[in-house]
């Protein structure tokens, strides 16, 4: 599993049209619901808090 965060995330969400999550800050809980306006207000303040997770291709042999 790779994590990407902040505008990287971002840009891979808009490229594969999905939805982002959100970690938990001092006004909302986590949310992975996030669509790319939401995303993209929230990085403005305070990217980290932006991910998504995504499955890693290669092979661990």
């Amino acid at each position: 599993m790779i994590r990407m965060t902040g505008m990287e995330a971002i840009a891979y969400a808009i490229e594969h049209e999905i939805e982002l999550c959100k970690l938990p800050d001092d006004d909302e809980g986590a949310r992975d619901d996030l669509d790319i306006e939401e995303a993209r207000h929230i990085a403005q303040y305070e990217p980290s808090l932006i991910y998504i997770d995504i499955e890693d291709d290669e092979d661990d042999d």
